[in-house]
């Protein structure tokens, strides 16, 4: 797994620093991580990561189940593929005391042969359009499938106003 710190710009006016002037950054921790296989002991881990590491959106790849209890995470919010996990399954979950998310199916419907949960993330300061990905290894148009859901999902922030389109995930070697 590895995580990322992103800076979300506030509003001016919206939170200041001790000076009153400058808006303060909102700092959201992303994570992502391929589980293989979510099980009882996978969701007790992932909850002590996202409580250790206070991360903010995690994606999570190969969860091999549709089975929605075992997909729950204390205090996080998820969306899931819509392919029913038919290639291994793709999650997408949020801190539900810090944001909201919601799906966008449009984009992973795009493609029946990667897995990827699709939402529109949104805070208090901004919003985003972040993925959770799995790109199977032996698919050889997983990249060009990508590619158009990025495309698609640039153009879809603009009409919802999103300050820009995240993708996190198992992309798998390419050469």
């Amino acid at each position: 797994s590895s995580g990322i710190n992103a800076e979300w710009p506030l509003r001016p006016g919206s939170n200041t620093n001790n000076n009153g002037n400058q808006p303060s950054p909102v700092v959201l921790n992303f994570s992502s991580i391929n589980i293989c296989g979510m099980s009882g002991r996978s969701q007790f881990a992932l909850d002590k990561y996202c409580y250790d590491k206070s991360i903010d959106v995690l994606a999570v790849q190969e969860s091999y189940t549709v089975n929605k209890a075992n997909l729950d995470l204390k205090f996080k919010n998820y969306i899931s593929d819509n392919n029913n996990s038919l290639n291994k399954g793709s999650m997408l979950y949020v801190n539900n005391q810090k944001l909201a998310v919601t799906p966008l199916p449009e984009l992973s419907n795009m493609s029946s042969s990667i897995d990827t949960a699709w939402g529109l993330v949104s805070g208090k300061a901004s919003r985003f359009i972040v993925g959770s990905v799995y790109l199977k290894l032996n698919y050889k148009n997983a990249v060009t499938d990508l590619i158009r859901m990025l495309d698609a999902a640039k153009k879809l922030a603009v009409q919802l106003k999103a300050k820009g389109v995240i993708a996190l995930g198992d992309f798998n070697a390419r050469h």
